[in-house]
């Protein structure tokens, strides 16, 4: 599901994301204890090619989530 005008966009991903960050928007509103932070924690496995995660970091930014942080494991 790859956007044909920008190759970097997983539509899938984004449409997933952004309906969590309207919802968690909207209990922001009615709710002042809870706040949308746009934070999200990636962990992957080694296997997982640099240009996969590049395009769920961007995707994930396009979607609100402007603070990403990866998760490793060290050995």
């Amino acid at each position: 599901m790859i956007d044909q005008n920008d190759p970097s966009f997983l539509k899938g991903l984004f449409d997933e994301l952004d309906a969590r960050a309207k919802m968690a928007k909207g209990i922001s509103q009615v709710n002042d204890s809870f706040e949308f932070d746009g934070k999200v924690l990636m962990q992957a496995e080694r296997s997982l090619s640099y240009e996969v995660l590049q395009k769920i970091m961007y995707t994930s930014m396009m979607a609100g989530y402007a603070d990403v942080k990866l998760a490793v494991v060290s050995k």
